[in-house]
C-alpha cells in the first residue's frame, strides 16, 4: 500500500479512472501500457497537448510497423478512446484513421483419407471405436464422451448403438 510519502507513478489517474468504471484489472493495465506507449511515441509527460493527428499518427505507426491483428486494434483505440473521454475529459474529434489492420484468415486443417486410416489404424479398443465414431458419424469428442452411458454393443461386424431413447436406435457404421 502507498504511503503518502510516495511520488505518483505515470498512469495513476488512468488507472484510477478505469477502476471507478468497472473494468477488469488486466484490462486496466492493458489499456494504462497502450496511454503510456502513446505519450512515449510522441515524446510528452501529458496527453492532454496531444490532438486528433496525434492519435491517428500514432495508431498508423502501430498497425503499420508492429503489425497487429483486428482485436489489438480494437483494444488500442478503446484504450485512447478512454484515455481521452473518461480520464482527460477532452473531444479530440475524429481521428480519421488511415492504417487498418488486415484480418488474418486460415484455412481449415483436414486430414486426407489416408491420414485418417493411418490415425485410427493406431488406435485400439475402446480409443479406436471412439475415433471410428467421432470421424465416421462426425461425433465431437464430448459427444463421444457421453456414450459412455449408452450401451454399445458389436455384433456380426455392424456396431449399433442404443441410447435411452428408443427413438434415437440407429446402426451406425459397418466394420
Amino acid at each position: 500500500m502507498k504511503t503518502h510519502n510516495e511520488k505518483p507513478q505515470r498512469g495513476d489517474k488512468m488507472r484510477r479512472a478505469l477502476k471507478v468504471s468497472g473494468l477488469a484489472d488486466t484490462t486496466i493495465e492493458a489499456y494504462t501500457g497502450w496511454a503510456l506507449r502513446f505519450m512515449d511515441f510522441h515524446g510528452v509527460d501529458h496527453p492532454g497537448k496531444l490532438g486528433a493527428d496525434h492519435v491517428r499518427q500514432f495508431i498508423d505507426h502501430v498497425v503499420n510497423e508492429e503489425k497487429i491483428g483486428v482485436a489489438t486494434h480494437r483494444q488500442l483505440k478503446c484504450a485512447i478512446a478512454k484515455l481521452y473521454s473518461d480520464v482527460l475529459k477532452i473531444d479530440t474529434g475524429p481521428w480519421k484513421l488511415e492504417a487498418l489492420p488486415r484480418e488474418h484468415v486460415r484455412g481449415p486443417v483436414v486430414f486426407s483419407v489416408g491420414e485418417v486410416a493411418k490415425v485410427i489404424d493406431a488406435l485400439h479398443g475402446s480409443y479406436r471405436l471412439m475415433g471410428l465414431l467421432m470421424y465416421g458419424c462426425g461425433l465431437r469428442k464430448s459427444e463421444c464422451y457421453r456414450l459412455r452411458d449408452a450401451a454399445c454393443t458389436a455384433c456380426a461386424g455392424t456396431a449399433e448403438l442404443r441410447v435411452n431413447f428408443p427413438a434415437a436406435e440407429r446402426e451406425l457404421f459397418d466394420f
